[in-house]
C-alpha cells in the first residue's frame, strides 16, 4: 500500500489551485478591502483656512494666491479647529504595498487551502476506511500553517522589542517572565485538577523508551529515563515562547474590542463581541476537572442531541468555535482600528494650543499604513489555535500505529550495519495527545490574560 496514496494527489490539486488562483481570488486580500473604510489626513484646502504664519492667520488675499500651492508642514493650526476627515473605501491598490500585506495574504490563503485538504482527507477516510493505515498528510499542511503563523507573529513581536521606546521592551520582558513562571506553576498542578493527559503521555513515553533500551537499542541515541518534572518543565519553554507571540496581539485586541463595542449599534452584534471576548475563559474551564469532565461529561462522553460525543471531541469543538467566532468578527475589529484617527481628532479638539500640519497628518495618516500589521495580529492567534487544535484532534482520532506490545522487537539486527531502527515509535500519537492538549489550553490562557491586561492598561493608564 502506498504511504500517502490519494492524499498526495489531493495535496497536489489543492496546491495547484492555491498557486494559480491566489493572485486573482484571495480571501486575505478580501479581508482587508471588503467593507472597510479608512480616514485620510485632511487636505490642504481643509487646513488652509485654519493655518497661521508666525502665530497670525493668513490674510484672505494670501490664501487666494496660495490656493494651488502646498502648505508648509511647519505651519500650525489650532488643536480645537473643526477639521473634518475624509473617508474612503480601502482598495487593493492602497494596501498591496504596505508592510506585512504579503504575510497576511499568504497566511489566510494557506489556511483556506489547509481547510480544503482536511475536508477532502476526511471524506476520503469515510469513503475508504482502509486509508486509515496511511499517514495523514493533512497534518503536514497544518504544521506549515502553524509555523507560518508563528513566524509572522514572531516577526511583529521583534518589531516591538526593537523599538527605541522603553515601554514596549519593558512590557515584553516583564510579561515573558510572568508567563514563564505561570507555565511552570500550572504544569505543577496534578491531573486531578487540570486534565491535560500529560501523565498518560509521560507514561507512554517512558514505556516505549524502556522497551527500546531493553531490547538492545542504542541508549545513547534514544536517551534514558528522565523524571516527570523534567518532562513537564520541557513544555514550559515552548509555552512561554508562544505566550510572548500573543502578548501584543492581545493588547491590540483589547483596545479595538471596546472601540468596536462603542461603534456597534446592533444588540446582537454587541452580544457576539462580548462572547468573542470571554470565550477563551470558557474554554479554560473545560480542562478543570470539577467544571469540565466532572459536570459536563458522563463516563468520558457528552450527550448532545441524542448522541454521545467523546469529551475530547467536545473540547475540540468548543475551541474551534471560539477561534472561528473570532475570525468571523474580524471586520468589527479592523474597522475599529481604522476609526482611531477620528477618535484622536476628537481628543485633539478638547486640547488647547496649536499643532503643526506635519504632526497633525502624522497622527492621522499613520494608522492606515499599519492596517495589514493589525490584521496579522488579529488573524494570527486564532489560526495558531486552530492549527494546534487540528493536530490535537489528529493525534486523538487517528489510529496509533505504535500498537503491538511494548515487548515487540523495535530494533532489528542487521549483519552489515549492526543495529537498525525498524520503527522508532517513541514519539507516538499517544505521547503527542497530552502535549497538544496542554498547548491548546495554554493558547486560550495566554490570549485571555493578554487581552485582560490590555483592557486594564486601556482603562487605568
Amino acid at each position: 500500500m502506498a504511504v500517502f496514496g490519494t492524499q498526495l494527489l489531493i495535496s497536489m490539486i489543492v496546491s495547484s489551485f492555491l498557486y494559480k488562483l491566489s493572485p486573482y481570488i484571495s480571501l486575505g486580500n478580501w479581508m482587508v478591502t471588503s467593507g472597510l473604510r479608512t480616514f485620510f489626513a485632511p487636505s490642504d484646502a481643509a487646513l488652509r483656512q485654519h493655518v497661521t504664519v508666525g502665530g497670525k492667520s493668513k490674510k484672505k488675499g494670501d490664501r487666494e494666491r496660495g490656493e494651488d500651492a502646498r502648505l508648509d508642514p511647519n505651519l500650525t493650526v489650532p488643536k480645537s479647529a473643526d477639521i473634518e476627515l475624509a473617508t474612503v473605501a480601502v482598495r487593493k491598490v492602497d494596501v498591496c504595498g504596505l508592510h506585512y500585506y504579503p504575510e497576511l495574504v499568504w497566511m489566510v490563503d494557506f489556511a483556506v487551502a489547509t481547510l480544503a485538504v482536511h475536508v477532502a482527507t476526511f471524506v476520503y477516510y469515510r469513503v475508504q476506511p482502509a486509508a486509515a493505515n496511511e499517514y495523514n498528510l493533512s497534518a503536514v499542511w497544518t504544521l506549515v500553517l502553524l509555523v507560518s503563523a508563528m513566524g509572522s507573529l514572531h516577526s511583529m513581536a521583534m518589531v516591538y522589542f526593537g523599538e527605541e521606546v522603553v515601554g514596549e521592551k519593558s512590557a515584553f520582558l516583564v510579561f515573558t517572565a510572568v508567563f514563564g513562571v505561570s507555565a511552570m506553576a500550572i504544569l505543577l498542578i496534578g491531573e486531578d485538577v487540570l486534565e491535560f493527559g500529560l501523565d498518560e503521555s509521560y507514561a507512554n513515553l517512558t514505556d516505549k523508551v524502556g522497551a527500546l533500551v531493553a531490547n538492545g537499542g542504542d541508549s545513547d541515541l534514544v536517551g534514558s529515563y528522565f523524571p516527570r518534572w523534567l518532562f513537564r518543565a520541557g513544555l514550559a519553554i515552548p509555552a512561554t515562547f508562544l505566550s510572548t507571540l500573543l502578548l501584543f496581539p492581545g493588547f491590540r485586541f483589547a483596545e479595538t474590542h471596546f472601540d468596536a463595542l462603542k461603534a456597534t449599534k446592533s444588540p446582537l452584534a454587541k452580544l457576539a463581541l462580548q462572547l468573542n471576548y470571554i470565550s477563551p475563559a470558557v474554554c479554560l474551564g473545560l480542562w478543570v476537572r470539577p467544571l469540565g469532565s466532572g459536570m459536563i461529561a458522563t463516563k468520558g462522553t457528552v450527550h448532545l442531541y441524542m448522541a454521545d460525543v467523546p469529551y475530547e471531541s467536545f473540547q475540540v469543538g468548543v475551541v474551534v468555535c471560539t477561534a472561528v467566532l473570532r475570525l468571523l468578527l474580524y471586520r468589527f475589529y479592523l474597522q475599529a482600528y481604522l476609526n482611531v484617527p477620528k477618535k484622536r481628532m476628537e481628543q485633539l479638539k478638547r486640547e488647547e494650543g496649536r499643532i503643526t500640519v506635519s504632526e497633525l497628518r502624522k497622527r492621522v495618516g499613520s494608522f492606515f499604513s499599519f492596517l495589514p500589521s493589525a490584521a496579522v495580529q488579529y488573524v494570527g492567534p486564532p489560526l495558531l489555535l486552530l492549527s494546534v487544535c487540528a493536530l490535537w484532534a489528529w493525534s486523538s482520532w487517528s489510529p496509533d500505529r505504535s500498537g503491538g506490545g511494548a515487548n515487540e522487537s523495535v530494533v532489528a539486527a542487521d549483519a552489515t550495519s549492526g543495529y537498525r531502527l525498524k520503527g522508532l515509535d517513541v514519539l507516538s500519537l499517544s505521547v503527542y495527545r497530552g502535549c497538544f492538549s496542554f498547548v491548546c489550553w495554554w493558547l486560550c490562557f495566554a490570549n485571555f490574560v493578554a487581552s485582560g491586561f490590555g483592557s486594564a492598561m486601556r482603562r487605568y493608564l
